[in-house]
């Protein structure tokens, strides 16, 4: 609710959340006036589990972007999302 109170219609609200609990995300987040326009999954590694997702919401109508996968290099080529979902 008050992302929506500051949200201008042009506005956007991006959260990160564990992939797990994205059904309450989508659910509180319509239930305030939030629609999704973009979304993204983070994965542990290339061609691992889905892990965290990125949405974009806005209050405004539109088609959902669906963006690729991206796995989170940590360094020196290694993966991870330790600590994360």
């Amino acid at each position: 609710e008050s992302a929506c109170e500051v949200l201008t219609q042009d506005g956007n609200v991006l959260v990160v959340y564990p992939v797990d609990l994205e059904g309450r995300l989508l659910a509180a987040a319509t239930a305030v006036g939030l629609r999704p326009v973009r979304i993204q999954y983070a994965i542990d590694r290339p061609g691992g589990d889905r892990k965290l997702v990125l949405y974009d919401f806005s209050l405004r109508d539109g088609d959902l972007e669906e963006l690729p996968d991206i796995a989170i290099e940590t360094g020196q080529g290694k993966f991870g999302l330790d600590g994360y979902g």
